[in-house]
């Protein structure tokens, strides 16, 4: 069930049973007052009106703003909300570091993106401008704007990943794909890992960041190091 699904399941599930609390306390005092039955038949439509399922969903919509276990469970696979870090590499191989931050409410994902050089400087930053999360197959499309600090514009692209999660019913932990800018067309893969569900500042993200890429660029280097040489046999004859 989507995440809007499960959201309306929940409020039509409050509102019938406010409908059925109202009429079992309600329903014995009009009897007994020999109000006429059209009293009673004005109180079942008042609590079945729509004007009480909104104030349900408006009261839900709180929840899910306040308490993040609720926001959670709602949104279940398609949780994404917190810090994610990260790296992609140029085509010297060497490592920019990311920083995203991911916000989300029942019908939105937000995502602002940092990239730095080795030294900490500022590479660029982002946002996206559209988002599109598909927990089918576990796919995760956005568009972006991008500002590169050594260019004089600004340009758009978009970021292809798929997400990395334990079942299809959990959240990811993970997401790895490839974002490419418009100008170039140029695909740039990049790996990230969600850090927190909180937003952690920039420093120890930071930090964390550096620490994932080396372990991850380590193992690279190891698995390619340790692969079994390809053994030309064209021109050997029997």
């Amino acid at each position: 069930m989507s995440p809007e699904g499960r959201f309306h399941s929940l409020v039509v599930t409050i509102t019938v049973s406010l409908m059925f609390l109202g009429t079992v306390v309600f329903l014995p005092f009009i009897q007994a007052s020999h109000l006429p039955g059209k009293i009673v038949a004005w109180q079942v439509a008042l609590l079945a009106s729509s004007g009480t399922y909104n104030l349900v969903a408006k009261g839900l919509k709180q929840l899910l703003r306040g308490v993040r276990k609720v926001k959670q469970w709602i949104l279940g696979p398609s949780y994404l909300e917190g810090t994610w870090i990260g790296y992609f590499t140029d085509q010297h191989h060497c490592p920019y570091y990311v920083i995203e931050h991911f916000e989300q409410d029942l019908m939105n994902l937000i995502i602002r993106g940092v990239a730095y050089y080795e030294n900490g400087e500022t590479y660029a930053q982002w946002s996206s401008t559209t988002t599109n999360i598909d927990v089918h197959p576990g796919m995760l499309i956005y568009s972006y704007t991008c500002d590169v600090y050594q260019s004089k514009m600004s340009h758009q692209g978009i970021a292809v990943f798929n997400l990395w999660r334990n079942s299809v019913t959990k959240p990811p932990y993970r997401i790895e794909g490839y974002t490419a800018d418009l100008v170039n067309n140029v695909r740039t893969s990049s790996r990230e890992k969600k850090l927190s569900t909180d937003f952690i500042e920039t420093q120890k993200a930071l930090g964390e960041a550096k620490r994932f890429a080396e372990k991850e660029l380590n193992v690279k280097q190891i698995e390619q190091a340790v692969s079994p040489a390809v053994i030309d046999t064209s021109s050997v004859t029997e």
